[in-house]
């Protein structure tokens, strides 16, 4: 009896107490330090056997939290049906949405600040249909593949796409074409997403997304401003979960002068059709805006404007393409 307990003793792993009754960690640092070891090593730094399959040893299969990003790194030996297989996509449509800085300038007699103008132009096509097709002027969509806020992260995809009216839509899809695929990393605690330092004018209504939030990664991301189309570099979106909805949203992305210059504004917009973008930019040239609200880019070199675009959205019915 004597030998047979400093045997258990010394392979505690084979007996009660041993590594089957270890603390299930972190699923986050799990994931993380699997880009620093293979899947042998991650079995060995718990305790169990060679080849084990984590996700079983931890009961993380059926635990109400689709793992497919533990089953893509391998960690997960077995697709995790309980959980995933419901899990289908959930599509957000904004449905507010507000260019926050910079401001857009128009020589009206003196200097104006038209800002409000576009602004309202980007309202109406959110929500309405004024060519009458059935399909709301202007959809734009966060598709999560699953919704998890619970996750550290989350598989989405990003652009624009079509909902039926009314407001907030229906029967929606991707613009298969134009979408962005990214990973999304998301926080129940802290910030998501805000302003980079010294990239706004004073006082601007720049949204920062607090926890429960998300923000995808960096991606390049064509976005339309009442009719003005804008591909931003380096573009980021993100926003704090609610019920059925995002709030405190914000897009963000870079537009660079050389851009900007070559862009010309639709010829059926009052005063400035037919102009270079630039033009209506604090700094630019050609405005009449003679503070300089250029920035630079993310590469640290390039002048051009950060774009930030405060949002909200609501969940809405959702088909793939």
């Amino acid at each position: 009896m004597r030998h047979a307990l400093i045997a258990c003793l010394i392979a505690q792993a084979a007996c009660t107490g041993g590594a089957s009754d270890a603390i299930a960690p972190d699923k986050a640092d799990v994931l993380r330090d699997s880009g620093k070891a293979d899947g042998l090593d991650m079995c060995a730094k718990f305790g169990f056997p060679p080849g084990c399959d984590i996700c079983a040893e931890f009961e993380w299969y059926g635990d109400g939290q689709c793992d497919q990003d533990l089953v893509d790194a391998g960690i997960c030996l077995h697709p995790d049906d309980e959980d995933c297989a419901t899990s289908g996509p959930t599509a957000f449509r904004i449905t507010d949405a507000e260019l926050a800085d910079p401001g857009v300038f128009v020589e009206l007699g003196g200097c104006a600040d038209v800002t409000s103008v576009l602004n309202n132009m980007l309202a109406e096509r959110l929500g309405q249909d004024k060519d009458g097709d059935g399909a709301l002027d202007l959809t734009l969509l966060d598709v999560f593949r699953p919704l998890d806020p619970s996750a550290p992260s989350s598989p989405v995809d990003v652009g624009p796409g079509s909902c039926a009216g009314p407001a907030p839509g229906h029967g929606c899809t991707l613009d298969a074409a134009k979408k962005v695929s990214t990973q999304a990393a998301q926080k129940t605690s802290g910030t998501c997403l805000g302003p980079l330092s010294g990239t706004t004018a004073p006082g601007a209504p720049v949204n920062t997304a607090t926890a429960p939030c998300y923000a995808t990664d960096a991606i390049d991301l064509s976005l339309s401003l009442g009719g003005i189309d804008l591909d931003l570099k380096a573009a980021r979106v993100g926003a704090r979960f609610g019920s059925g909805a995002l709030d405190q949203g914000l897009a963000r992305g870079f537009i660079s002068e050389a851009d900007a210059d070559a862009l010309l504004l639709p010829d059926d917009l009052p005063l400035v059709g037919g102009q270079p973008l630039s033009s209506v930019l604090p700094g630019g040239t050609g405005s009449c805006q003679t503070a300089d609200g250029r920035d630079i880019g993310p590469d640290g070199a390039t002048r051009g404007w950060y774009f930030y675009l405060d949002f909200s959205a609501q969940a809405v019915e959702f088909t793939d393409p």
